[in-house]
Parts: structure tokens; sequence; C-alpha cells
């Protein structure tokens, strides 16, 4: 499922939940993966956030890759140059700090 535009404000990404969570519900989603490049993203621009817990990575460029199944979640940070992942590991980040979206799945 694309969800290109999801990003681009508060309601549309309320209205993307709201048909994701429909959707995996419909097919009985044991997981789904959401992976965002950081410069589409408009909302909410979690690495703005500030303090101990907030973003340490610098402006760098990079996709964000959610994981959520019905019993975990997981953000990753992946750098890119030019479309491209750089040679670097993945950098892990606080699901609580960092997601971009919300709980999608529940155990069907």
């Amino acid at each position: 499922v694309r969800i290109k535009d999801a990003f681009s404000s508060p309601d549309t990404l309320t209205n993307c939940v709201d048909f994701l969570r429909q959707y995996g519900e419909d097919v009985c989603a044991h997981a789904a993966v959401a992976v965002i490049d950081k410069s589409k993203i408009a909302y909410p621009q979690v690495w703005r956030k500030s303090g101990p817990s907030g973003w340490q990575l610098g402006d760098h460029k990079g996709f964000f890759v959610q994981l959520e199944t019905p019993t975990e979640r997981k953000i990753w940070f992946v750098r890119h140059k030019n479309g491209k992942a750089v040679p670097e590991p993945k950098v892990s980040l606080d699901i609580d700090n960092f997601m971009l979206l919300p709980p999608l799945l529940r155990e069907c």
C-alpha cells in the first residue's frame, strides 16, 4: 500500500492511519513495514525534538524504517546519499520518541 502523501499534514496522517488499521484488520496482517524518506515528511518532524532523548543524528538525509507486529514495534534510521543507503549500520531509535505511525495492528 502506498502512503506517499500520508506525512503531509496531521489530518492526512490521521486518515492514513485509520485506513491502515482497517486494512490490517481486513487482511489479518501479521506485520507492517513503512519506509519513509525523511525529506518527504512535513508532519510529524520527530527529529526536531530536543533534549537528552532528542535527535542525535544531525541533519543527515535518510529513511525511517518502522516495523510493527501486534506484539512488537521498532524504528530505525538509515542514512542515504542520492537515494542510496550509505555503508553504515542502521541506527535503532526509541519507538516512543521517534514513531511516525501510531500502533496499527492487533492480533487476529
